[in-house]
């Protein structure tokens, strides 16, 4: 876990992929502990982390099919309550950014939106576990696979 520290603490603004959360959450049990990790460093270290409010639909769509209020209410009190997390909402500079990283990139659509979410925001870092999100020269990239 010492690498996670050194790598998040180079960074004071983090873009965060939905799996992120999602592993976070669901306390993953692969993921679940470096998660666990780079949330703590967000609440008690200062950083901020910023994810699409996308992130949000991604992570509560299983409780809400199972119809799993206790989930989908604790899911929602995360987004809503986490300190040193800002959910950003698409709006047309993130979504005229993504829609020059779906284009240049040939990413899918939400991983531009994420992408963009970050870069707008100002984050230095990306963290994802998704290796399909190619590396963009604007932003860096931490794939979970490589910090752990």
């Amino acid at each position: 876990m010492g690498k996670i520290k050194t790598i998040l603490a180079k960074h004071t603004r983090i873009g965060l992929d939905s799996n992120i959360i999602i592993y976070f959450l669901d306390n993953n049990e692969k993921y679940g502990a470096i998660c666990r990790e780079i949330f703590s460093n967000i609440e008690k270290r200062g950083n901020i982390g910023v994810t699409s409010g996308l992130s949000y639909l991604e992570s509560a769509v299983p409780a809400m099919r199972a119809g799993d209020i206790p989930t989908l209410t604790m899911i929602k009190s995360f987004f809503l309550q986490m300190p040193g997390l800002k959910v950003a909402m698409p709006d047309y500079n993130i979504l005229d950014k993504a829609l020059y990283l779906r284009a240049v990139y040939n990413i899918k659509a939400i991983d531009a939106v994420q992408l963009a979410t970050a870069i707008v925001n100002d984050c230095s870092l990306f963290i994802t576990n998704d290796k399909n999100i190619t590396k963009i020269k604007k932003i860096a990239f931490l794939y979970l696979d490589e910090a752990s």
